[in-house]
């Protein structure tokens, strides 16, 4: 299979999951581009960022059409979150490329833990009906997204994955928001946070924009299609799914990190 072919499919799985799950698709490319297509650590980590540009607005014009976007949170979680991940995406020279890759893997790895006991507890009424975020005061959901926006796209710049591995979660547990409303509105807030990083990261020159390109070619079509297979499948089904997917993915990652940390020393 020739590389370009290569890259094209990776972007055309991130995009998938990433329409499925609002989550940016940097936990996809991240580790693909690190250990399929073998680019430097600090490209896998800036390159998603931009790549997230065309996924997420592919992916959020689906939910958007199906009533899915809770747009009142997205301007308290973008304003607060432009800074975040700013201040994330700045950050990353502050340590090294290897502890931020077993960073990303433990982020990845939690992330599918949370799909997995979300599942096993039973979904709850508000995940696919109503949302229990009527029931919140209005004040105090301000002030909680004002929040949840700082921290989640700190991660966003600072681990190239995109705010959405901790923003969805946040979404529907903090702020009260039903799954697939959760990753409707993730979506569009990831729009926000990727363009301010994707800046930093190309100033810090850890973007490969060749590579970008290409990649666009597959996440566009592959985030809208995977925004209109979340409408109509299952959320309890997609949820186990991913947090299995995600889990064995970290897993694989931290164990190339360290067996790579290894061979150095050896060296």
């Amino acid at each position: 299979m020739s590389y370009n072919v290569q890259v094209v499919l990776i972007g055309l799985a991130a995009g998938y999951l990433s329409g499925q799950f609002g989550v940016g698709g940097g936990i996809i490319t991240t580790p693909a581009i690190r250990l399929i297509l073998g680019k430097s650590a600090m490209i896998a980590l800036g390159t998603p960022l931009l790549i997230m540009i065309p996924t997420v607005i592919s992916g959020a014009y689906v939910y958007k059409r199906n009533k899915l976007v809770n747009f009142d949170l997205v301007l308290p979680l973008s304003i607060t979150g432009l800074l975040g991940v700013a201040i994330g995406s700045a950050a990353t020279i502050l340590v090294s490329a290897n502890f931020l890759m077993l960073l990303t893997a433990f982020v990845i790895f939690t992330l599918g833990l949370w799909f997995l006991a979300s599942q096993m507890e039973g979904e709850e009424p508000e995940s696919q009906g109503p949302d229990s975020s009527r029931y919140l005061d209005p004040k105090k959901l301000r002030i909680r997204s004002l929040f949840v926006g700082l921290v989640s796209s700190f991660f966003a710049g600072f681990l190239g994955l995109g705010g959405g591995v901790l923003l969805v979660p946040a979404l529907t547990m903090l702020l009260g928001q039903n799954i697939k409303k959760a990753f409707g509105t993730s979506l569009v807030v990831m729009a926000v946070y990727a363009l301010p990083g994707s800046i930093i990261h190309l100033m810090l020159k850890h973007i490969d924009i060749k590579l970008a390109l290409l990649m666009a070619l597959g996440v566009v079509p592959g985030s809208y299609l995977g925004a209109k297979a979340t409408v109509k499948l299952p959320a309890p089904f997609l949820k186990s799914i991913f947090g299995l997917f995600l889990m064995a993915v970290s897993i694989y990652f931290a164990y190339y990190e360290i067996l790579t940390m290894m061979l150095k020393v050896r060296i």
